[in-house]
C-alpha cells in the first residue's frame, strides 16, 4: 500500500483541517493533521473534496518557513519567492500553540498518510463544533496530535 505522496500537494486543503503538535529540528518539519482536505489528487481524483483522518506533512531541508508573520527559517534571502511557497492552515488543537497560518519552502515536501488511514465525504471532527459534535476517538487523536504514535518511517525525519 502506497502511503508517501509527493504530487498535488498543492491539491490540500488544509481550511477545515485541525493540526497538532508541530515538530521541527535543524532541517525537517513534521504537521500531524487531521481532516485534511483533499481533490484533484492520487487519493481522491475528483473535483468534489473529500477528508483524510490522521496525515503527516512533512518537508524535508526547509528553505522558508513561516509561521503567520514571523520567519523562523530563511535560506533563500532574496531568491524567495511566495508563488514557489506551499500555504497551509486549519486549526491548531495545542492549548498554547498559536498558530494560523503557515508558509513553506523545501527541498522535498510530501504527505503521508497511515496505514489504515480513512477518507470519506463527511469530515471529521475530533472536537465538538457550534454544528456538529465529534466524531473521533479522543485518545486516538490525543496520541496523534502529541506525535506519541508517529510511524517510524517519519520518526526518521526529526533525528
Amino acid at each position: 500500500m502506497k502511503l508517501v505522496f509527493e504530487k498535488n500537494i498543492d491539491e490540500l486543503d488544509t481550511f477545515e483541517s485541525f493540526f497538532g503538535q508541530i515538530e521541527k529540528n535543524k532541517s525537517n518539519l513534521i504537521i500531524p493533521y487531521l481532516n485534511l482536505g483533499i481533490s484533484n489528487h492520487e487519493l481522491n481524483p475528483s473535483k468534489k473534496i473529500q477528508y483524510i483522518d490522521y496525515a503527516y506533512i512533512i518537508a524535508q531541508e526547509l528553505l522558508f518557513f513561516k509561521i503567520d508573520q514571523i520567519v523562523v527559517v530563511n535560506k533563500l534571502n532574496d531568491k524567495y519567492n511566495y508563488k514557489e511557497s506551499v500555504f497551509l492552515g486549519g486549526e491548531s488543537l495545542i492549548e498554547n500553540q498559536k498558530v494560523y497560518d503557515i508558509e513553506l519552502q523545501a527541498k522535498h515536501i510530501f504527505l503521508q498518510i497511515n496505514e489504515n488511514y480513512q477518507i470519506r465525504e463527511e469530515p471529521w471532527l475530533p472536537v465538538d463544533t457550534p454544528k456538529y459534535p465529534k466524531n473521533m476517538d479522543f485518545d486516538k487523536v490525543d496520541q496523534f496530535i502529541y506525535n506519541r504514535s508517529i510511524p517510524e518511517n517519519v520518526k526518521k525525519y526529526l533525528l
